[in-house]
């Protein structure tokens, strides 16, 4: 008999650590979201990186984002960019050139303002992450 209650209060015990971790955790699938989140606002952080690579006072920004315009913008042959493409949905980013010096990169997050307090400790003074739109807005010079 105290072995069936044992079996039990053993089972009871797993059962309730699955959960507790569940609950801290996450679910897989939240875990995937959040990943794809990440890379997403790394991307993001890298295709705008990717526009400082020039000190050329006259430049003025691409009018789209593609492995053609950045190696001519930046004036290398070689340059590999970032990737253009979202990894979860296959959409590309959403580039918009505001002006000649001023752009937005943006994509669609799953939970974007866990990214902004991600991405607050390593502020750039060039660009900034504005959650509720999802987009990196910056500025060459």
């Amino acid at each position: 008999m105290s072995t069936r209650a044992f079996m039990i209060a053993a089972v009871g015990a797993t059962l309730l650590a699955v959960i507790a971790g569940a609950y801290v955790v996450g679910s897989p699938s939240e875990a995937r979201r959040r990943t794809f989140d990440d890379r997403r606002y790394q991307e993001l952080a890298m295709l705008a990186g990717t526009l400082l690579c020039t000190s050329d006072k006259t430049t003025v920004l691409p009018v789209a984002l593609t492995t053609e315009s950045l190696r001519s913008y930046c004036g290398a042959r070689n340059l590999q960019p970032p990737a253009f493409l979202d990894d979860e949905t296959g959409e590309p980013y959403k580039y918009t050139r505001k002006s000649e010096e001023d752009y937005s990169i943006c994509a669609k997050f799953h939970d974007a303002h866990r990214v902004a307090r991600l991405s607050s400790s390593s502020p750039n003074t060039r660009w900034a992450f504005e959650p509720a739109s999802g987009c990196i807005t910056g500025r060459i010079r």
